[in-house]
């Protein structure tokens, strides 16, 4: 198992994220209220001969951790927890003028190394996850690889830390 190194926690102000955007969402007609995220779409993809990135996920880490104090930023961390996940390809929908299908055409590309046509893409289904939470929708798809378009070894973009596994 890797080691997950060290960490430090601390409140995040929701206009500094693209990402998530927290909120107190009041039913009033129940007069209850539930706390939510606003999240991005993202879509995952299924790769032919399965090939699964494996890659650091901090949020594993946070939703195991011990204890955490967001005054001190101090967070106690499970030992047997390294926030490695093994995991479909998968990225946010967050190209403005891109298909969803040309943004999991350039994931795969990115995680896995293989450069496939958008019309070998098969949609499996859209459906809503991380209901009690984010409500985000997830897009999925199905596609069919081969040595012939294998144009790097993939591994992510930026400060991605990803190993593909067979």
């Amino acid at each position: 198992m890797a080691s997950i190194g060290s960490w430090r926690v601390e409140p995040l102000d929701s206009s500094s994220s693209r990402y998530v955007k927290p909120v107190r969402l009041h039913y009033v007609q129940f007069d209850i209220q539930f706390d939510c995220f606003r999240c991005l779409e993202w879509g995952t993809i299924i790769v032919g001969m399965y090939q699964m990135p494996r890659q650091l996920r901090p949020a594993v880490v946070f939703a195991s951790a011990k204890s955490f104090d967001l005054e001190t930023g101090s967070i106690e961390v499970d030992p047997n927890i390294s926030g490695f996940t093994l995991e479909l390809c998968a990225g946010i929908i967050d190209k403005p003028g891109k298909t969803r299908e040309e943004i999991a055409k350039e994931e795969i590309l990115e995680e896995t190394g293989y450069d496939v046509p958008v019309s070998s893409l098969h949609l499996i289904f859209s459906c809503r996850s991380g209901v009690g939470v984010t409500g985000s929708l997830q897009t999925n798809y199905f596609v069919v690889v081969n040595d012939n378009q294998r144009v790097n070894k993939g591994g992510g973009v930026g400060d991605e830390q990803i190993d593909i596994v067979e």
